[in-house]
């Protein structure tokens, strides 16, 4: 969750991933989240309060919602590929052709 992007990094979506931790930190940048969390971690509130801009923070929930859901999808699918291609490896290398099935 502190790391955007790494899903996709670890499904290979290499360019994906770059561009989506390079846009969750600029959002974060310019919503002034560090500095929020860091004056809420030491009390106070109301400098957390006056610092944040929440027109840029709203931001944030739909592109975690995006970030989570599209490297689930792609972890999935990525999964069942990976299956199709084991099992017509399997197939292919180790079964012989005249296999006596048992009936």
């Amino acid at each position: 969750m502190l790391a955007p992007g790494l899903g996709h990094l670890y499904v290979h979506k290499v360019i994906t991933g770059l561009f989506i931790f390079t846009f969750t930190i600029l959002v974060s940048y310019f919503a002034h989240l560090p500095e929020a969390i860091t004056y809420t971690l030491t009390g106070r509130f109301d400098c957390a309060t006056k610092i944040i801009d929440m027109q840029w923070a709203l931001y944030l929930p739909p592109i975690y919602s995006f970030i989570f859901y599209d490297a689930y999808v792609s972890a999935v699918e990525y999964n069942k590929l990976f299956e199709k291609e084991l099992a017509h490896y399997l197939r292919r290398r180790f079964q012989p052709k005249r296999f006596a099935w048992p009936i």
